[in-house]
């Protein structure tokens, strides 16, 4: 006859219990750890081959010398943050890089660094964001949606992508770059060869270059323009590219060269810049009868934004 021994049974159940919940809680971790992708990049990320071909600005934003800039774009566009997860994705963060389309005021935009693992704790229910899916092409990964319409989905804890009208199309645009065989072998664009005759650069050669400071690329240089000189004044300019350059916490420095569409527009602009800035710090020269460029003109924080980014 065999006795049972009722505790040392209950004993070893109580063990197995203990292993078995130790065991889904590490799993639980695991997934809150990699956000529960199944996506892993393999190649280096591209800005330019996954912001929308068809926007009007480009911008590229070292995040590191340019906090302060980054802190306001942050606040401006991703709710629930604390001041806290504010400073640590800031810190983990190395460029943020942003496109806009002026007819619909659309942003686009990809941070690049080394996110932390509180991603799933930012963009929670509580704090005004839902959970959503996307699933293509073998590929799951969650993202997450924000009352204001803004999208937001981290790959790999190392690209964070970010849209006010549909992140999926970033997505879906980064795994087409992924699957080319030949990434680097490329058409050049009217755009870039237009840039390169003109002296300004391109737009893959701001979202791809370096240094500390803020650049950017416009197709539609008569709308940004106008931005910056004001009253309404609208030119036949065609592209600009330039750089925002960090004279103190709070101002910039703008140099910028553009091409005209109409050789009268070049006169009026030579003096409309120089006017903008009464102080004469600005210095404008012109480059042929369709180009010119201008040096020297301050801008605090709150209207690079603005000019850049709208908010």
């Amino acid at each position: 006859m065999v006795r049972m021994n009722c505790k040392s049974s209950d004993a070893h159940f109580h063990r197995i219990t203990i292993n078995s919940l130790r065991i889904c809680f590490l799993i639980a971790f695991l997934c809150i750890m990699a956000g529960c992708q199944t996506v892993k990049l393999t190649k280096s990320f591209s800005a330019s081959d996954v912001l929308p071909d068809t926007d009007s600005m480009y911008v590229k934003i070292p995040v590191e010398s340019n906090k302060e800039l980054c802190k306001t774009i942050l606040n401006t566009y991703i709710v629930g943050l604390t001041e806290k997860n504010s400073s640590d994705l800031l810190d983990r963060s190395q460029y943020m890089y942003a496109s806009v389309n002026f007819a619909d005021n659309s942003i686009n935009a990809a941070v690049v660094g080394d996110f932390p693992v509180f991603i799933d704790m930012v963009f929670t229910k509580k704090n005004g964001w839902e959970t959503r899916k996307f699933e293509e092409k073998g590929r799951s990964l969650k993202y997450y949606e924000s009352a204001m319409g803004f999208k937001v989905a981290v790959i790999q804890n190392s690209v964070m992508l970010v849209s006010s009208s549909d992140v999926q199309v970033l997505l879906r645009r980064l795994f087409t770059y992924e699957d080319e065989l030949y990434p680097e072998i490329r058409e050049v664009t009217p755009d870039e060869l237009n840039a390169e005759q003109n002296t300004i650069r391109s737009k893959k050669d701001i979202l791809s270059s370096n240094g500390t400071e803020i650049s950017f690329y416009t197709s539609q240089a008569g709308l940004f323009i106008e931005s910056i000189i004001g009253n309404g004044i609208t030119l036949a300019a065609d592209i600009a590219s330039g750089d925002f350059s960090k004279e103190t916490e709070n101002v910039y420095v703008l140099d910028m060269a553009m091409t005209f569409t109409n050789k009268h527009a070049l006169k009026p602009a030579l003096f409309l810049f120089k006017k903008a800035q009464p102080s004469g710090e600005i210095e404008t020269e012109a480059l042929s009868e369709l180009s010119m460029k201008c040096t020297g003109m301050n801008m605090d924080i709150k209207t690079i934004v603005s000019l850049l980014i709208g908010g």
